[in-house]
């Protein structure tokens, strides 16, 4: 297939677009979504980590851990080695409503797994998640 670098941007966007398009029924937006599930699957998470995450400015985790202690998603505990150091956790709420909603992200993108096989649906983890280890790094 010859493409122009153009297009391909152009389609990367429009799927970006359409995936946002599925919102959920939920009081999150997509970055913290996002940051719960990454708190998720840490455990334990500090906000510096996330930041580095999300290539966001310490400022804005601070704003987006406040809104997600305050809706009760995310709970801040102090390290117990180092009473300086701040962590932050998920709540049991947090937990639950997360697990929802996992399912729902899901369900509202069936049509991109009705429109892969699995060895698409593999190649595009692969590619989506290798480009985005590239712009990390």
């Amino acid at each position: 297939m010859n493409f122009k670098k153009e297009e391909l941007i152009t389609e990367v966007f429009d799927l970006g677009r359409n995936i946002s398009a599925k919102q959920l029924d939920s009081e999150l937006t997509m970055i913290q979504l996002r940051t719960v599930i990454f708190v998720e699957s840490e455990g334990i998470v500090k906000p510096t980590e996330i930041a580095k995450k999300f290539s966001i400015t310490p400022a804005s985790v601070t704003s987006q851990i406040d809104k997600l202690v305050e809706q009760g998603w995310l709970e801040r505990k102090y390290n117990q080695d180092d009473k300086r150091v701040i962590e932050v956790v998920l709540t049991d709420k947090g937990k639950k409503q997360l697990g929802k909603l996992k399912e729902e992200l899901v369900n509202n993108c069936s049509w991109i797994f009705k429109t892969l096989d699995k060895q698409e649906q593999d190649t595009l983890f692969d590619l989506v998640s290798r480009l985005n280890k590239s712009y990390m790094a």
